[in-house]
C-alpha cells in the first residue's frame, strides 16, 4: 500500500480493513483515496463511496480525467485473503 521508495505515501485500508466498518473509518478512508487520486494532475476524485462485503472493503470512485473532462467509475476491492505481506 505505498509508493516505491517513499512509505509515508499509500493507502491505509490495508491496516483498517479488520476494524469494524464505521463511519468515522469510512471518511478516513475517504480521504486517504481522495489525497491519493487527487496527488495525480491529471486526474481528481469526484465521489468516494465506501462499503463493506463478505470480506473486505469495496470502493466506488467516480474519476475526472483532466483536461478532458471526461468521468469514469471505477471499482477498487481490497479483500481480507489478499492482505499483502
Amino acid at each position: 500500500g505505498e509508493k516505491l521508495e517513499n512509505p509515508e505515501f499509500g493507502t491505509i485500508i490495508w491496516d483498517a480493513i479488520y476494524e469494524p466498518l464505521t463511519e468515522g473509518l469510512k471518511e478516513t478512508i475517504a480521504t486517504n483515496v481522495t489525497d491519493i487520486v487527487n496527488s495525480d494532475p491529471r486526474v481528481v476524485a469526484e465521489s468516494i463511496l465506501i462499503d463493506s462485503y463478505e470480506s473486505g472493503i469495496i470502493i466506488d470512485c467516480t474519476l475526472t480525467y483532466l483536461p478532458y473532462n471526461i468521468s469514469e467509475q471505477m471499482r477498487l476491492k481490497f479483500d481480507e485473503g489478499a492482505i499483502p505481506s
